[in-house]
């Protein structure tokens, strides 16, 4: 039997940068009186299925689990929240894609087929809060809080009446820490913080300093003062014992730290021996023992499969001089992730058979798992961010739909996100060294942000205190 599917996304994501997508026909605006709405009637959330493996993520499916959806002309109910008059703005686009990009996943394993979907955003106060993709009138696919809920249409004996009780609403609260490095290894960490659309003090840090399940934790490179320099260190900020720090080994020549995650760091570093520049990606755990990942440890056998098909397309595209001068042996480890136009983005690495051993790099098309990064949305379109900053190179925005950070080789642009595109003028720039690059960004929203606030200005005290005591 043949079906289609709505699918829905509720933008109610909790703590952790799509890709332009293309928009084959105009956009068609439908008026909150509009009889013919995309959706409508009562639905019931009825299964799931888990796109992240974390407690927290479980915890939330009992809120969801037998919830009830309701559309009609002028409200949307969605559990125990009302929005009142939204409007409805409908766009193409390439379901592959899309689905690869905003959620990591394939269309098919969601039983969607089409090629090409309709994505349907709902808007209510001049904010997005939802968007679904219209396939059939019965059967829906919701995402929230990183969980794919299926959900029916209900019978119209089995509907309920919307709740009068006012709502009530969180304030909005977002913050995110962007970790950053220099050509000159010096790393640090920016606090860019929001309280409903009003932008706090920015904070920072000469470190990167990492949000992860355990608490905070601080990292760094060791200095000339520190006997041996260019040695990675790590250690969670409530117990500064507990350090972990790379022996002086195969890693003590050229060095730098390309991403930090919650759980995982990437390097590149020289080879004493092969003399190879060489990638690596660690837990920060296993820092003292320094066993990289390999490709299928984090994606499985299909991961596996697109790094060797992106290395095969490398090969193919090579002139055949260069072609057989290259190594073949490719190694499943030598893989990075790497900023690109919002999005942490994948590429593994092969050499010359020659005693310089130089790379060539080529690009998975994959994008990184979720076991390596958390939150890897983007949620407006590139072309938008290129109307407002011609000269950007990367960008993050917010979980929560109301903070963009867009990047380009000087500046660092701070924008609110209004409807599905950038405010008129950015809420702040800051200066930026143009050999600096994003290693990390790590989000937090509502009443995170206050937690999170809160750590980082002790920190700083702290550290302010060290290094008075250190001058005396």
């Amino acid at each position: 039997m043949k079906y289609k599917i709505f699918v829905v996304i509720i933008f109610m994501t909790f703590l952790s940068g799509c890709m332009d997508l293309k928009i084959e026909k105009a956009d068609n605006v439908i008026a909150p009186n509009n009889e013919a709405i995309p959706v409508h009637g009562s639905w019931s959330i009825k299964d799931y299925r888990l796109i992240l493996n974390d407690l927290n993520v479980e915890k939330n499916l009992n809120k969801w689990i037998n919830s009830r959806i309701i559309f009609s002309e002028d409200k949307i109910q969605i559990g125990n929240e009302v929005w009142k008059r939204p409007s409805y703005k409908v766009k193409r686009v390439n379901t592959e894609k899309y689905f690869s990009n905003t959620y990591k996943v394939s269309p098919k394993s969601l039983g969607i087929s089409k090629k090409e979907v309709e994505i349907i955003d709902i808007i209510s106060n001049g904010k997005l809060f939802a968007q679904f993709i219209k396939v059939d009138d019965n059967d829906l696919v919701i995402f929230v809080e990183y969980i794919f809920f299926n959900v029916k249409k209900m019978k119209d004996e089995e509907k309920v009446e919307f709740i009068k009780a006012p709502l009530d609403k969180k304030i909005s609260k977002t913050g995110v820490l962007i970790g950053m490095r220099s050509d000159s290894k010096e790393y640090k960490t920016l606090w860019i913080s929001t309280k409903e659309n009003k932008l706090n003090p920015i904070l920072e840090m000469n470190f990167l300093f990492v949000p992860r399940k355990t608490g905070f934790w601080k990292v760094a490179l060791t200095g000339e003062e520190d006997g041996i320099p260019n040695l990675i260190y790590a250690y969670p900020i409530k117990n500064e014992e507990d350090i972990i720090r790379e022996e002086a080994n195969e890693w003590d020549r050229e060095k730098k730290i390309v991403f930090t995650a919650s759980e995982y760091m990437g390097i590149e570093y020289r080879h004493n021996e092969t003399n190879e520049m060489r990638f690596k990606i660690i837990p920060i755990d296993g820092l003292k023992e320094r066993i990289g990942i390999k490709v299928s440890d984090v994606g499985g056998k299909k991961l596996k499969e697109d790094y060797f098909v992106g290395f095969k397309r490398l090969l193919n595209s090579l002139h055949k001089s260069i072609y057989d001068s290259l190594d073949k042996n490719l190694r499943e480890d030598n893989f990075m992730l790497y900023r690109y136009k919002g999005h942490w983005a994948m590429k593994g690495r092969t050499y010359y058979n020659d005693s310089n051993r130089d790379y060539f790099d080529f690009q998975v098309e994959r994008f990184p798992s979720k076991k390596i990064v958390n939150y890897d949305k983007f949620h407006i379109s590139w072309l938008e961010v290129e109307k407002k900053v011609p000269e950007a190179i990367d960008g993050f925005t917010s979980p929560n739909r109301d903070v963009a950070i867009i990047i380009s080789d000087k500046k660092i642009y701070i924008y609110e996100i209004e409807e599905i595109g950038l405010s008129k003028d950015p809420m702040a720039v800051i200066d930026k060294k143009e050999d600096e690059k994003v290693v990390m960004a790590e989000w937090a929203i509502y009443s995170y942000v206050d937690k999170w606030d809160k750590i980082i200005k002790e920190e700083i005290q702290k550290n302010m205190k060290k290094n008075n005591v250190e001058k005396e």
